[in-house]
């Protein structure tokens, strides 16, 4: 059975970047610098980037455990789940009830929303610092191993975390759900090598969408070239009804039986 080693997001990011043509912002700045800093500008597009990487589960957070417990506890005795079904979700093998997942979505809120808030001040600080006034500032998202949220509710919470009040002012225009070391079964029964789901806020965005939907042609291209290696394809859309229907592979399926979309 081959499982390959999950693949270092940052590492590959930050390369294909510098190929596209951005440039890494630590390389432009002072070392250390003065102000928090976004990782990437894209100086031809008018576009600064902050890359938010969600390694391993949220809920591994010590913080966390204590709240998940209880949770678990709670869907137990409730008749909700049963311990076998909780392991098996903790693998990725099952999704939750619809009841359950309510709550962990409420319990993942509070970290997804401190992870936004920090995308937001680098964005900021760094359009201020550079003096980039007309650029548009956009988080990329990696969902890189949070399998107890599918990836409609976790593109979805961000959207909802993003139109709150105190981030009516922000410098993010947009982000990117996307994911990397998570394959996905779709509709068609086919695999796809991961999720590209770009979201705007606010109006005539035309500009950055144009620029988003390049960069993401240009990483499923760098994807095949360098990593897998074959012909497959990354989904990208901003339709909630196709990204519903891709649910996670478990996290422990044998790389050798998947039959990407393509082949």
């Amino acid at each position: 059975m081959y499982t390959r080693q999950p693949l270092d997001v940052e590492f590959h990011f930050d390369i294909f970047v510098k190929d596209y043509g951005g440039k890494l912002i630590s390389d432009i700045i002072d070392s250390p610098p003065s102000f928090k800093n976004a990782d990437y500008i894209f100086e031809r597009d008018g576009v600064v980037a902050e890359l938010k990487c969600l390694k391993k589960n949220i809920f591994e957070d010590k913080n966390y455990i204590y709240k998940l417990n209880q949770l678990i506890t709670k869907w137990y005795l409730k008749g909700w789940m049963s311990n076998f079904d909780v392991s098996k979700w903790s693998l990725g093998n099952q999704n939750l009830t619809d009841k359950c997942l309510n709550d962990f979505i409420r319990l993942a809120k509070p970290l997804l929303e401190d992870s936004l808030r920090k995308a937001n001040k680098q964005l900021k600080e760094t359009i201020e610092n550079l003096e980039l006034n007309e650029y548009e500032g956009i988080v990329v998202i990696v969902n890189d191993g949070n399998y107890g949220i599918e990836n409609m509710f976790f593109h979805r919470l961000i959207g909802n975390i993003l139109n709150l009040p105190k981030f009516k002012d922000s410098c993010v225009d947009g982000y990117i759900y996307t994911t990397v070391n998570m394959p996905t079964l779709n509709l068609s029964g086919s695999i796809d090598a991961g999720v590209w789901a770009p979201a705007y806020r606010g109006e005539d965005k035309t500009k950055l969408r144009t620029f988003v939907d390049k960069l993401g042609d240009a990483w499923l291209k760098y994807y095949i070239k360098n990593i897998e290696k074959k012909k497959i394809k990354i989904i990208k859309s901003e339709e909630s009804n196709l990204i519903s229907e891709m649910k996670f592979l478990p996290k422990d399926f044998p790389r050798d039986r998947i039959i990407w979309d393509g082949d």
